[in-house]
């Protein structure tokens, strides 16, 4: 007895000793938040990579013939960048309520009238962020340190919100502002700026709908899977795109009677708002090969983003722009995801915050490419009823039970009527361990594929699986330390790591094969856990007793 006394006593000791070591990690991180709090506005804010990511659209309107004296192209484009950082510096102080950052680009009188006017509001959080300018020089000076400028088409996001962070107000509107500007010590100042109009922005677009309607129908015969080669999953697709030996891949998803594959486009990996050339060009070999192969494909955008802060709306609207203008016409191209489970980012992020995000990237891909179909892929058939109206079809993610995929999709049917449903990923793991106890095995990941198949094809839903292979290294900033959730995601795959065809590859292939469940499938995931937990239990009691 005496023994035992000793071993929970060490027990005791060593389970204090764990709880302290989590306190001091806890106690430094905190520290280390607090210290980087401390740092100014400016230095966090207005740090390089944040005039990177404020990206509105600059035009310029014909000079004014008043104007005797003209800016050359170097003296515009280095005003015009002078400009959007004062704008990113104005958008900063209103929702710091701070106006360090303000000295370098606005004269001493139009500050004290910005500290006025944030002091007058400072019981709501205010947020703005410019999307386009169109300037038109006025007058200059003959010795060219004096400018009058009209900035036309503003076009102006405004947040208005509680010290909790609860929106009150939303508005997207066009601005007009008279603007005088002076050099001063060898910067360009504003020293006059008053607002001449101001108007809500009509957020009507137009559909072209012979052409939409037509590409829907494509979108009815889609057969698919989700695409990432099986040595770089994820993010290091891009990273390492020489090394993928894309047709062994798309022969792959040629041998399993599929014609389509999605695709996912990182926006921080592709360059954020303005996006790298390096990737846009993979992407661009990528399609044509699949298009070569005879392949479609659905190009999921916004994966991985970094937020859904309203300063960054300018580098997303860019980002979104260019990629949409590049690819529109691409023939390989069916349909485009404008974003990957945005529910998901419902448990991070205020959720009216992401809703107000997917509504300014939907409306401003239609007015972009009018002639494209759009879709969000949801994770969850409840939240899918959001924005179905402005959307070509909703796609839908189901990792669920078999037995419930019928009545989710006609759940789903009631809220939003005859809309086409793509069913965007569907699958199970294979992953099995002995210290596992919700070990699978490969034939009960083939059975679960080919139930929901078989429903898929009596429904006559599109489909994508997920996913084309299983994976040798998962990266942990996509799935974090947990080894249960990452290893299991690691074994979706309808190929293996050496790149044999799995059960669920062949069921895929041909879904007339038969499968059934023995008693020795439905326990096996179980045996190894429980006979080790047996045997531990059995050591601990027998150890007592001879004590």
């Amino acid at each position: 007895m005496a023994k035992w006394r000793t071993y929970y006593t060490w027990l005791i000791l060593m389970a204090l000793l764990l709880c302290f070591m989590f306190l001091l990690f806890f106690a430094v991180k905190i520290a280390s938040i607090k210290n980087g709090m401390q740092q100014s506005i400016y230095e966090i804010e207005l740090k390089k990579d944040r005039f990177y990511q404020h990206t509105p659209e600059v035009d310029w309107s014909e000079d004014s013939a008043e104007s005797i004296v003209k800016l050359n192209d170097y003296e515009r484009k280095y005003f015009e960048s002078t400009y959007i950082k004062a704008w990113h510096c104005l958008n900063t102080s209103i929702k710091h309520q701070c106006t360090d950052c303000l000295h370098d680009y606005f004269g001493e009188i139009l500050i004290e009238k910005i500290k006025s006017n944030l002091e007058e509001h400072d019981e709501f959080e205010a947020e703005q962020v410019d999307l386009s300018h169109q300037l038109k020089l006025n007058q200059m000076t003959l010795d060219r340190q004096v400018i009058s400028l009209s900035d036309e088409n503003v076009r102006l996001l405004k947040y208005l919100s509680t010290p909790k962070g609860k929106l009150i107000s939303k508005k997207d509107e066009i601005s007009s502002f008279d603007l005088i500007f002076r050099r001063e010590d060898g910067r360009w100042k504003i020293i006059h700026w008053v607002e001449k109009t101001s108007k809500p922005m009509t957020t009507e677009f137009e559909y072209l709908d012979s052409v939409r309607t037509k590409q829907v129908e494509v979108i009815k015969n889609i057969r698919g899977v989700n695409y990432y080669p099986s040595d770089f999953p994820w993010k290091e697709f891009w990273k390492n795109f020489n090394k993928v030996d894309l047709q062994k891949d798309l022969d792959r998803i040629k041998e399993l009677n599929l014609n389509s594959l999605r695709i996912f486009v990182p926006y921080e990996l592709f360059g954020g708002g303005h996006p790298d050339e390096h990737r846009l060009h993979d992407l661009e070999i990528l399609l044509n090969l699949c298009y070569s192969n005879e392949l479609k494909v659905i190009l999921t955008l916004f994966d991985f983003p970094v937020g859904f802060d309203l300063a960054n709306y300018s580098a997303y609207r860019k980002h979104l722009k260019i990629i949409l203008n590049r690819f529109k016409d691409h023939e390989a191209i069916v349909s485009w995801n404008l974003k990957n489970e945005p529910d998901i980012d419902y448990q991070y992020y205020d959720k009216e915050r992401v809703d107000d995000w997917l509504n300014f990237i939907v409306s401003e891909a239609n007015k972009i490419a009018p002639s494209e179909i759009f879709t969000i892929g949801w994770s969850d058939s409840k939240n899918a009823r959001y924005l179905s109206d402005h959307l070509d079809y909703v796609s839908l993610h189901y990792y669920g039970d078999p037995t419930s995929f019928k009545s989710t999709i006609f759940e789903l049917h009631k809220q939003i009527g005859d809309k086409l449903i793509l069913v965007e990923e569907f699958g199970h793991s294979s992953y099995a361990s002995f210290w596992y106890p919700f070990s699978s095995s490969p034939k009960e990941q083939a059975l679960i594929i080919k139930q929901i198949n078989q429903q898929l094809i009596e429904m006559k839903i599109p489909n994508c699986v997920w996913c084309l292979n299983d994976y040798q290294n998962l990266n942990n900033e996509i799935f974090g330390w947990k080894p249960w959730v990452r290893m299991v995601q690691s074994k979706y795959g309808l190929y293996d790591e050496q790149g044999r065809l799995k059960l669920s590859g062949q069921v895929v292939q041909n879904p007339e094969i038969q499968l059934s469940l023995t008693l020795f499938d439905r326990v096996k995931s179980w045996y190894a856990f429980i006979f080790c937990l047996v045997v531990l239990v059995f050591l601990l009691v027998t150890r007592k007793f001879m004590s």
